[in-house]
């Protein structure tokens, strides 16, 4: 079974894919202890300790990821709490100048009962915990955020950094907004426009909430005969027109659907900052057999409550099994997407061009290679000795020219590392000498190679290889055990084959790991490298 630092991204998405469960009650029992445990563990800094996320949110449906926020003074140091959480046992996932994230309970046979991620902050940097007080204050919002995670999961539970992202937008906005909630002031002098006109909607909302109105919802869908030109499930939204007559504001649009069923869980206006849903509720499951393999257009009308101003930024949104769809309901932002849509298809055209220029450019140059080339062949027929001596020569002037001050390095390098090894090759060459008409030859000589190759191994080869490296490098290995306190011995230890010089598979062999994991080793060790505060990482990563 694998190690999980041996495994690449992929290989850790499937063995932990992302998974929405009922909320559990067990959640805030778990994450009572491991704050009490962390209290213990930071007495020194006086931590303050929040349970954050979707499991400290009730009714919610939840990844079982108990998520917990540590506030910390600004004069903390980061790297010695790094190095306390890690003695402690958790596994630290990233870090920068002012934060770090931890978990716990991956093992590489999957979760364990109780999954923990701890995210340090500095205080005032809890913009979690507003998110989360908002969501517990707001149980409309909060389930718009359940429907939006199940919106995504069928698309991305292989894909956490692809979820996480999708989900960025509404967790700004939900924060932005608690914030602006907090922040109100409602004082009468200097009473902004935007609180007018929110208080403008909220009245005539109230209003027209006490008189009786015959919301309708209105659908139907025409089947085309012919055959998708395409196969990819694409699913388009087409706005049509609106109108605020009959003390209601009604909305057209269309829906073409390609080759499968869809489903539409909820429909929202997000309206001047606010947040409409439909006066009669809407959803819709579109999985008749009969849209499978076919184009379909759906025509859709919906009532929301009357609004007699509106925003060139207001967007009609459908929250589907394929993701979320948004659409603008005025002329503006319907204009302001047709100039990015035509933005977009004038750059792609730019790229097109591009590459038809260079595809062009490349087949002049074949065309050219090969006229080259024939004449080339037939001067090669008539001068043919002449000109492979005189290839031969200028290969060997120009590798004599490139590698002279290398050889120079790699020579001083060699009789420091290896002079103790001529011994050896005078050994194998007596042993070649004296049983040369012998079958047991081929293994005596391979058992001999491999035994002083893996000699490179131990404490001592590895410390003179390190004296060299340091002699050779600016005392790079050095340096980076001052600046990079948290790589360990492993870590230096694969940095000091790197910067000696050795080969991928020599590296592999030295170190007793696969070639593919070496790659995904080395990428690794450079992002952590880019990642730390050290003065010389450029150089480091340059020499690897």
């Amino acid at each position: 079974m694998k190690n999980l630092k041996d495994m690449t991204l992929d290989e850790l998405w499937q063995l932990f894919p992302i998974v929405l469960v009922p909320n559990n009650p067990c959640w805030k029992e778990w994450a009572d202890d491991e704050i009490d445990r962390l209290k213990r563990l930071l007495s020194d800094c006086s931590p303050v300790i929040h349970h954050i996320g979707s499991t400290a949110i009730p009714d919610i449906k939840a990844k079982p990821i108990v998520d917990i926020l540590v506030e910390i003074t600004h004069n903390e140091n980061l790297s010695r709490l790094r190095n306390t959480m890690e003695n402690a046992g958790y596994i630290c996932m990233s870090s920068s100048s002012s934060r770090l994230s931890f978990n716990k309970g991956y093992t590489s046979a999957g979760y364990a009962e109780r999954v923990f991620h701890i995210h340090i902050h500095l205080k005032g940097d809890n913009d979690e915990i507003i998110f989360r007080n908002y969501l517990r204050e707001n149980p409309n919002v909060a389930h718009e955020y359940e429907l939006l995670k199940m919106s995504l999961l069928p698309q991305y539970s292989h894909d956490r950094d692809k979820y996480t992202e999708a989900k960025t937008e509404f967790v700004r906005r939900v924060t932005a907004l608690a914030k602006d909630a907090s922040n109100e002031n409602f004082a009468i002098i200097g009473i902004s426009q935007k609180f007018c006109n929110r208080l403008l909607i909220c009245l005539a909302a109230i209003f027209f909430l006490c008189i009786p109105l015959n919301a309708v919802n209105i659908v139907t869908y025409s089947v085309s005969d012919s055959i998708p030109t395409s196969s990819s499930e694409e699913l388009r939204m087409l706005f049509k027109w609106l109108s605020n007559a009959d003390n209601r504001v009604r909305m057209s649009f269309e829906l073409q659907s390609t080759n499968a069923p869809f489903t539409i869980y909820k429909a929202e206006w997000q309206h001047c900052d606010s947040m409409y849903e439909p006066m009669e509720p809407f959803s819709l499951i579109a999985q008749t057999n009969e849209l499978t393999g076919k184009n379909t257009k759906w025509h859709i009308t919906l009532d929301f409550p009357f609004s007699s101003i509106f925003d060139e930024y207001d967007t009609l949104i459908l929250y589907t099994d394929r993701g979320i769809i948004r659409c603008p309901t005025s002329r503006e932002g319907q204009l302001r997407e047709t100039i990015d849509i035509l933005t977009n298809d004038y750059e792609m055209q730019i790229d097109t061009s591009k590459k038809s220029s260079r595809m062009a450019w490349n087949i002049l140059v074949m065309v050219l290679t090969g006229v080259i080339a024939v004449g080339g062949a037939v001067f090669v027929i008539v001068h043919r000795r002449f000109v492979q001596k005189h290839r031969e020569i200028e290969e060997l002037s120009l590798l004599i020219a490139e590698r002279t001050d290398r050889n120079l390095e790699l020579e001083a390098k060699v009789d420091a590392l290896y002079g103790s090894r001529l011994d050896t090759l005078n050994m194998l060459c007596n042993e070649y000498f004296e049983k040369s008409e012998s079958d047991k030859l081929k293994l005596t000589l391979y058992n001999e190679v491999e035994k002083h190759i893996l000699a490179l191994r131990d404490t001592k080869s590895i410390a003179e290889l390190e004296g060299i490296v340091n002699t050779f490098l600016d005392n790079i290995l050095i340096r980076i055990r001052e600046q990079l306190p948290e790589l360990n011995k492993n870590d230096r230890i694969f940095l000091t084959y790197l910067y000696a010089g050795f080969s991928p598979r020599a590296v592999c062999i030295f170190t007793n790991i696969k070639i593919k994991n070496f790659y995904n080793r080395r990428s690794r060790l450079k992002d952590r490298i880019l990642a730390s505060d050290a003065l010389d990482k450029e150089y480091f990563v340059s020499k690897m």
